[in-house]
């Protein structure tokens, strides 16, 4: 359900490019700037969460949010973050040792970035610590009790992010070891 680009207005140069040059040959003020942002500002504002958030998520979590449920919605995304992680890889395990074996940076199953550069190796490095934060820091105190401070807009707002996750595990590439583990556990 994720949304198409926004289009862009008519005779309104919207790409980025090395130059500063605007739409009419001169360099760009930042008054185009600022009505580039005003618009893009006014697209996402008309987005509504059913449209940006990932399908897993609105196929294991969404109704409990629109039915008020906001605990059961937020943990319900985490959990289908990390059925979608072990599906993809075909490992058994959970936590910290799942995310552990699945980003590491020596042998990893699932690759988020090329991992021979620097930058790259800070990508996976870095999503795999959010990863382990998602599992430690949501995941587990919403098992462990019923107790909750969520409302609305603060259970949106884990949707929103556990979409980003799963986005990233569905882009991510599997390595051979990953398909050869996958064909050992099926």
């Amino acid at each position: 359900m994720y949304p198409a680009p926004a289009k862009k207005k008519a005779g309104k140069n919207t790409t980025q490019n090395n130059s500063d040059k605007g739409h009419t040959g001169q360099p760009s003020t930042s008054a185009d700037q600022t009505d580039d942002t005003q618009q893009n500002s006014l697209s996402l504002k008309n987005l509504s969460i059913a449209e940006i958030i990932h399908p897993e998520i609105h196929k294991h979590a969404y109704q409990h949010y629109m039915n008020g449920h906001y605990r059961d919605a937020v943990f319900n995304s985490i959990l289908a973050l990390f059925d979608l992680i072990r599906e993809r890889t075909g490992l058994k395990t959970d936590g910290a040792k799942l995310i552990g074996q699945v980003f590491s940076t020596e042998h990893p199953l699932l690759i988020l970035s090329e991992i021979d550069t620097e930058s790259g190796l800070n990508d996976q490095k870095g999503f795999m610590q959010i990863f382990s934060g998602a599992y430690q820091g949501i995941r587990n105190p919403k098992a462990h009790s019923l107790e909750h401070d969520l409302d609305q807009a603060k259970a949106a707002q884990y949707l929103v992010f556990a979409s980003l996750l799963l986005r990233r595990v569905d882009e991510a590439k599997k390595t051979l070891q990953s398909s050869e583990i996958a064909l050992t556990n099926s």
